[in-house]
């Protein structure tokens, strides 16, 4: 569960006057006769002002931004970024921000951005990608009404995107400029509406073109993956769940295969843990077959994904590694690149792997079993509820978890941390599954899950890190090494212990602030029945 980012705030700028709708345009004559139109009323246009401009808006391969209200637009060869917000004006609340990168880049990485956007980005944690490049030609012109209040028309003039490429589009925005009455912007949009005969826009700029082009928005999910409600049944429960979980990995598999930022190939294997988890979860309402089968195939398609991921990780704890080793001490010779060439035949068997048929019926098969009817129960005895099976499902992982978390001692194997992991992984995603009918007491709570399944996860990573260096130094090819290279690998498995150590010391903390949110939910919680309910015969 990623934080939600910090959302537009409708306080921001003090006295400025809310945004107005924007207005769909198809050339410059309506430009022109909005300008007449405006005159005859008692309006007076200043100047107009034309600037051409190159936006490319930018956002997460799963739409992070746009769901929480934001726009990032790259601005022109030269590069400013704009943070702006979705209202229809497209309203900019702090303006440009200096860009630190290639403007044609297949893929942007958001620390390398600006200090401000990487602060905006902080809960995404995620590569952006480019979303559409609009090409406008901008007219932008000031404008006093009658009684005196000042306001902005903006007209942007584009291409139409779409396959219906006659003429182009054009896209009206009004913003009224601080200090002036609501009561104006009203009057203006009602005339521009009746006398100029302007159709709403859909949106903002971004909004109006990619409909144009008919494609959806940055984080649109198609209508099988709908959130969850209380009242569903949970047989459609679980349809939605694995539709919103295949939808996420059909997402960031092109983008993995394409091998242009390590987070790709992560989100890829979570969705796959996470559609193996629903499979599990809540195989007797979608056919314990069916979910087996489908479960297999997601761990090859895992295990894929997983080769690459994990020398990833080791090949990045490495390079931290060495920056704290010795002075006159590098990571042994060759080392780096013997692992370099296994991610290169892992990426190789990766990108074979998902490309080809057996990849595509998987997810073939994950979307009629989301598009299926789900099952009408037994007569007499309708089928449970998703807000009914939900807090038992919920309670079900959570007693599994913290019985095995009580139970963990200073002394305990890491095998132990590691199978605890595996259940706090289970328990995180059932919260996710159910939040929407679990309701906001569920944020809290799974924030000090996340927390946990970090440490044991950073715990995980450390214990095999340290095992596969030892691997890799008792490989064949490196035998013969320079002395130097075992005093290096005596000074890494040391850091590796250190940080399993650190691990371990920091879970009674974390695991206590677990056992705090958990008695925090229940009390919120406190006063609704959680009813039982029978799964249908297997």
């Amino acid at each position: 569960m990623a934080d939600p980012l910090p959302g537009p705030d409708p306080r921001a700028g003090g006295a400025d006057p809310p945004a107005c709708p924007a207005f769909l345009l198809r050339g410059d004559a309506f430009w022109e006769r909005a300008l007449r139109e405006l005159r005859s009323a008692g309006y007076l246009p200043g100047p107009a002002a034309e600037t051409r401009l190159d936006l490319l808006y930018l956002d997460t391969v799963e739409g992070r931004l746009a769901r929480d209200g934001w726009r990032l637009v790259l601005c022109g060869e030269g590069g400013r970024l704009e943070v702006r917000t979705q209202d229809p004006s497209g309203s900019e609340p702090g303006g440009g921000l200096p860009f630190n990168g290639d403007p044609h880049a297949p893929v942007f990485d958001a620390r390398a951005l600006t200090r401000e956007a990487e602060i905006l980005l902080r809960a995404a944690k995620k590569p952006l990608v480019p979303v559409l490049r609009v090409r406008v030609r901008r007219r932008e012109v000031e404008i006093r009404t009658p009684e005196g209040a000042a306001a902005r028309l903006v007209m942007d003039r584009f291409p139409a995107p779409g396959p219906d490429r006659r003429g182009a589009r054009g896209h009206l925005s009004l913003r009224l400029l601080p200090g002036s009455d609501p009561a104006a912007g009203l009057h203006l949009q009602v005339l521009l509406r009746d006398r100029v005969g302007l159709a709403e826009a859909p949106g903002d700029l971004l909004t109006t073109a990619l409909r144009l082009a008919g494609r959806p928005e940055p984080g649109a999910l198609p209508p099988p993956a709908s959130p969850v409600r209380s009242e569903d049944a949970l047989g459609l429960a679980a349809r939605k769940i694995v539709a919103l979980q295949a939808h996420r990995l059909g997402l960031q598999v092109p983008w993995a295969l394409r091998d242009l930022h390590p987070e790709f190939v992560h989100d890829a294997r979570v969705a796959t843990r996470r559609l193996r988890t629903a499979l599990r979860l809540l195989a007797p309402y979608l056919g314990p077959r069916r979910a087996e089968s489908l479960r297999l195939e997601l761990a090859w398609a895992g295990r894929l994904l997983g080769q690459v991921r994990d020398l990833d990780v080791f090949l990045e704890e490495l390079r931290a590694m060495e920056r704290r080793l010795p002075e006159g001490m590098s990571l042994p010779h060759g080392l780096v690149d013997r692992l370099l060439r296994d991610r290169s035949e892992a990426l190789e068997a990766m990108v074979t792997g998902l490309s080809g048929r057996r990849f595509a019926a998987l997810l073939d098969r994950l979307g009629r079993l989301a598009a299926s009817p789900a099952p009408r129960g037994r007569p007499g005895a309708p089928p449970p509820t998703a807000g009914r099976a939900a807090p038992v499902l919920l309670l079900r992982a959570e007693k599994q978890a913290r019985r095995m978390g009580r139970a963990v001692e200073p002394a305990s194997p890491s095998e132990a941390l590691h199978r605890l992991r595996i259940l706090f992984k289970r328990l995180r995603y059932t919260g996710e599954f159910f939040e929407t009918v679990l309701g906001g007491a569920m944020g809290p709570y799974l924030r000090a899950v996340v927390a946990l399944q970090d440490t044991l996860g950073a715990h995980q990573d450390a214990v095999v890190g340290a095992r596969r260096l030892v691997e890799a130094a008792e490989a064949p090819a490196a035998q013969g090494a320079p002395s130097a290279d075992f005093l290096a690998v005596g000074a890494l498995l040391q850091q590796f212990a250190a940080s399993a150590r650190e691990r371990r010391a920091e879970f009674p903390a974390r695991f206590a602030a677990f056992e705090k949110a958990v008695r925090k939910r229940r009390g919120r919680a406190k006063g609704k029945t959680a009813e039982t309910f029978t799964r249908p015969p297997a």
